[in-house]
């Protein structure tokens, strides 16, 4: 039926209703305590101290010679990997933005490459922001 009203908005909506894949009225609210994203940085800054770092220790890690055996490297993610892996989530939960589990399923087909795309992204900017920082030495392989 969804595809059969794709060109009626109205018939659209009262399928996706039938379904109930989406929230009528955004019921999260966010807590005071971390509305604010400033807050919730100087937690984490003065949770953890003003220590220093030793660079020459520092640059054993990035040089791999405290355990030359130890190393991480990430793979890209394939529009597969993500299709098994929302296969695999049971949750009825709905998102912030009011998309739940299910309707994510749904439009799966239609959006699964720029979902591996975004993730393979957020992957590789997290890692090149760390290794930037010098807090963790891993690759990425295509």
């Amino acid at each position: 039926m969804i595809l059969k009203n794709w060109n009626n908005a109205k018939k659209l909506w009262f399928e996706f209703d039938k379904l109930d894949v989406h929230k009528k009225k955004r019921a999260v609210t966010i807590p005071d305590g971390v509305k604010d994203p400033n807050e919730i940085n100087d937690y984490f800054i003065n949770a953890i101290g003003h220590g220093t770092i030793d660079p020459d220790i520092l640059n054993k890690f990035r040089n791999g010679e405290l355990n030359p055996n130890l190393s991480s490297s990430f793979k890209d993610i394939t529009s597969e990997d993500i299709r098994k892996i929302l296969g695999t989530i049971k949750s009825r939960s709905v998102g912030f933005d009011g998309i739940s589990l299910k309707m994510l399923k749904i439009v799966l087909p239609y959006c699964n490459d720029l979902l591996r795309e975004l993730v393979d992204e957020s992957l590789n900017w997290i890692i090149s922001f760390h290794m930037e920082k010098g807090y963790h030495c891993a690759n990425t392989q295509g």
